[in-house]
């Protein structure tokens, strides 16, 4: 078995080894701030910045070189080449958007990110040298010394260059030159947005991997393939080189070789093994690996590496239920859905050992098994699950939802490389194809592809193609899970046992999705949500409650379920543990023994070694509460207190003490139009007696400059409506709201009179009133015409049909202009819409030439025809 301490021994070993870094200044370096962190961020530096090699399944102690740390960056517009100066300096291999990498900027879909830094790396004129990238989201051009050597498409997969011919001895420069159009390209991007919130999270673009440089002989192992027989003790071996050679192949338990093989690269070698130590979640055996290529009776190349002998099936148990089997035997799946996101490197874990931190963490609260949601990790994490014994449901990255032109090849291209890529993984049980019908096609042949590279492992077509929300289907299929091995349902908050079809295992991919909010350990204090919220003190009650349902849903059939989920994302508090993984919900022995009603393992908890040292406190915001109230009646009265104070009063409806200590915020901030200050207003301004109010009613111009055209206009009409209008309707007193004008137009202007106008406009036009309705109109539009409510074709037709006021009619001329030339210029209903205006005013030759651009854009469509030919007869058309 190869143990925790002697592969770090090896990963230590191979790390040392490392060539010249060109140019780190450390000391010119600082990560850029971030609202929580965990306790690993502050250790990371440009010369400690993962120095593991990074590929544990294939070490080669050969002369490698890790590229890892400050590399020089520039943007460009994507019409540029490559800019002459780069005036920034990112820390590889982070996110450009994340705290870590020292820069936190978006990468927007019109740019290119453009990484440079000098390398040295001893080489002889026989060997080759391989440039290598963990990962680079989404694609990258690569160049050495002023020429490109490659390209790759695709942000989750590993990729190489040979670039031995490019290399000149002594300093070489490399240029890397990124494309990353996130949620707005055709390729895989998973939970990555432009804009993030919700269930979505920041973008992590560009270099997010270790990039590192390797001699290789002419012909070397470029990689190999191992297959567990578990029912007759064998296992397959296929090692690929450039060229034939032999192939020695020897596994070892811990220093005893148990089993050798011999023969050809790029053959199947078969190599049996006596009494075989089989790999379990309760004992993650692995077997030491050792390859050789052999040529001319000398070992050319060699790697080293380790396997655990499995094999995973769906097969019936005693009732005939089908469920999933390890090593012939059934395991229920008892698992979280991991995100792998970090709060100050995003994709890109701040180090190594906080990638594993997260792996022990959930092996140690008591789960088998881990979802990975939509992305894949470096080597690194699944070694972590392999060595710890989690079983692995690995999802393909989803496309773009709208599956734009170029985006099935993508995603069939991009899930074929992620399967080669973890094939070796032991911990990797299934493949999740699809997700919730996000990009969903041809689901069958993509199951069977999919199959096809890998038929040991169980394909998983479509979790949560049936989604319940509060035991409500969303949508229904025809042909459900076709192509899959497993009826995969999600069910929020409670969960529940999806179909039953013949052959398949039943599970339930996702379901709880608890929110429980800790402050001081938020991503964003005001955007925390969760499909249900709870206290820490209820959540224990409410997470026993479902895993008393998942038991009790296993003995109709239940074969796995996947809680939602082990730690927050960014404004996703349904976590077990913070985004900071600093604070933990449910204490973890208790956690432990509810979980072990599923799992059944183990007798006592092992949980001190990871988790021991998290913070757990059923009261901790009452206490953190009580703290905060004692330093504000000491005399504190900092921003940081008052807001904390102000969410905290907010979120208990004391609208008076909420009302009093944004007051005192207000009254001590120093940039009250900041993006941060101002939609903090928002979030805890509810009607016009809040404070909030008045910031945005008397300072319109300076809060649109920071928040963008109209925005204070908009809120100040919803607060309005609330307090003031909205009351009244519920009243059923509907009929009032004319006397009201006087008094909204006095204490609140043009835009409150505005909001009261659009009312009145919508109440008249219910009543089928064409008088009033036309005067809201007029008098609506005559302010609000650029940020209407209302679709303004659509408001703006009953007045081309009952209206003949020539004021009202040249509001609306004016106002379905401004409409068309801002947002509807292809829009043949707005074409006739404005031709209807322009003839009922008396303009019928301009009627006739907007008439027949309304013919032009619908490519002749019978209506518009129509109506073109009763104005040229001068006919009305409504």
């Amino acid at each position: 078995m190869i143990s925790v301490r002697n592969f770090a021994r090896v990963l230590l070993i191979a790390t040392s080894s490392t060539g010249y870094c060109f140019g780190q200044k450390a000391k010119e370096w600082r990560a850029a701030d971030v609202a929580v962190k965990t306790i690993w961020a502050d250790s990371v530096t440009p010369g400690n910045v993962y120095r593991e090699y990074p590929r544990p399944q294939m070490v080669r102690k050969g002369n490698w070189t890790n590229l890892n740390g400050l590399w020089q960056i520039a943007f460009s517009d994507t019409s540029a080449q490559e800019p002459s100066r780069y005036t920034k300096e990112i820390l590889v291999p982070f996110p450009v958007e994340s705290a870590l990498s020292g820069i936190k900027e978006k990468l927007s879909p019109n740019q290119f990110l453009w990484y440079r830094r000098k390398f040295r790396h001893s080489f002889q004129n026989t060997d080759k040298v391989l440039l290598h990238f963990g990962a680079v989201d989404y694609k990258a051009w690569v160049f050495i010394n002023g020429k490109e050597v490659g390209m790759h498409e695709g942000g989750y997969t590993s990729f190489s260059f040979d670039i031995s011919k490019y290399l000149v001895k002594g300093d070489n420069d490399i240029v890397v030159k990124v494309y990353d159009p996130t949620n707005i390209g055709k390729g895989p991007h998973g939970k990555q947005v432009l804009t993030p919130g919700n269930i979505y999270y920041t973008a992590s673009s560009g270099i997010w991997q270790t990039v590192w440089v390797e001699t290789v002989p002419e012909n070397f192992i470029n990689s190999y393939t191992i297959k567990s027989r578990v029912d007759v003790g064998t296992v397959e071996c296929s090692v690929k080189s450039p060229e034939d050679g032999v192939v020695e192949v020897i596994i070892k338990d811990g220093n005893s070789v148990v089993a050798r093989g011999r023969g050809k690269s790029n053959q199947q070698i078969r190599i049996p093994l006596v009494s075989p130590k089989l790999w379990w979640p309760d004992a993650p055996f692995l077997y030491t690996l050792s390859i050789k290529l052999i040529g001319n009776h000398k070992t050319k190349d060699s790697v080293s590496g380790y396997f655990g002998f499995r094999e995973v099936s769906i097969a019936k148990d005693a009732s005939g239920i089908s469920r999933i089997f390890l090593n012939n035997k059934y395991i229920f799946n008892h698992g979280v859905l991991d995100q792998g996101f970090w709060p100050e490197g995003l994709y890109t874990a701040p180090t190594a050992s906080a990638m594993e931190f997260d792996v022990k963490a959930i092996k140690q609260m008591g789960y088998n098994t881990i979802r990975k949601h939509i992305k894949v990790e470096p080597e690194l994490w699944y070694y972590y699950a392999d060595k710890l014994g989690l079983l692995v449901w690995q999802d393909m990255v989803n496309p773009n939802q709208g599956l734009p032109e170029g985006a099935k090849a993508a995603f069939e291209k991009q899930s074929v490389e992620i399967v080669h890529q973890l094939y070796n993984h032991p911990s990797i049980i299934m493949w999740v194809v699809f997700n919730e019908r996000w990009g969903q096609f041809d689901q069958k042949r993509v199951c069977d592809m999919i199959r096809s590279n890998d038929p040991t492992r169980i394909i998983n077509g479509h979790s949560g193609e049936y989604l319940y929300v509060d035991n409500k289907l969303r949508e229904s299929s025809k042909e459900p899970y076709t192509g899959s091995d497993v009826t995969d349902v999600h069910s929020y908050p409670f969960p529940k046992l999806g179909m039953k079809l013949e052959g398949k295992a039943q599970v339930c991919g996702e379901y709880g999705g608890t929110g429980v909010s800790i402050t001081g350990h938020q991503w964003d204090d005001l955007k925390g949500w969760g499909y249900i919220q709870a206290s820490v003190r209820d959540l224990k009650l409410k997470y026993s409650a479902m895993i008393d349902s998942v038991k009790r849903l296993e003995s109709e059939g239940l074969s796995g379920s996947i809680y939602t989920e082990p730690f927050d994302v960014e404004g996703e508090e349904n976590g077990l543990m913070t985004y900071d993984r600093k604070v933990i919900k449910i204490h973890p022995a208790e956690l432990w023994e509810i979980n072990r009603k599923l799992t059944g393992e183990g007798t006592q908890s092992p949980f001190t070694s990871v988790l021991g040292s998290v913070t757990y406190d059923a009261d901790i915001e009452a206490k953190k509460y009580e703290v905060l109230s004692r330093l504000y009646e000491n005399g504190r009265k900092d921003s940081v207190l008052l807001r904390q104070l102000t969410l905290r009063a907010f979120r208990d409806s004391n609208w008076v003490k909420a009302r009093q200590l944004t007051g005192e915020y207000l009254s001590i901030i120093r940039d009250p139009y900041s993006v941060g200050n101002l939609t903090f207003l928002v979030f805890v301004t509810v009607s016009v007696k809040d404070p909030g109010f008045n910031v945005f009613l008397n300072n319109t111009q300076q809060i649109n400059a920071t928040l963008g055209a109209n925005y204070a206009e908009g809120m100040i009409r919803r607060w309005v409506y609330r307090s003031e209008i909205k009351p009244v309707i519920d009243a059923g007193h509907s009929d009032s709201l004319e006397s009201m004008i006087p008094v909204i137009s006095n204490k609140y202007g043009v835009v409150g009179a505005e909001k009261l106008y659009g009312e009145l406009m919508m109440y008249y036009f219910g009543k089928k009133n064409w008088e009033k309705f036309g005067k809201y109109y007029s008098l609506y539009y005559q302010t609000a015409i650029t940020r209407s409510e209302y679709h303004i074709n659509n408001i703006s037709w009953p007045v081309v049909e009952h209206i003949e006021d020539p004021l009202v009619l040249q509001t609306a001329l004016v106002t379905m202009k401004y409409n068309i030339d801002k947002f509807s210029q292809d829009n043949p209903y707005d074409a006739d819409t404005y031709a209807g205006i322009l003839f009922k005013i008396g303009m019928k030759n301009d009627a006739i030439r907007w008439a027949e651009k309304a013919v032009k854009l619908s490519n002749n469509q019978a209506q518009f025809v129509t109506n073109r030919d009763k104005l040229r007869l001068g006919q009305k058309t409504w």
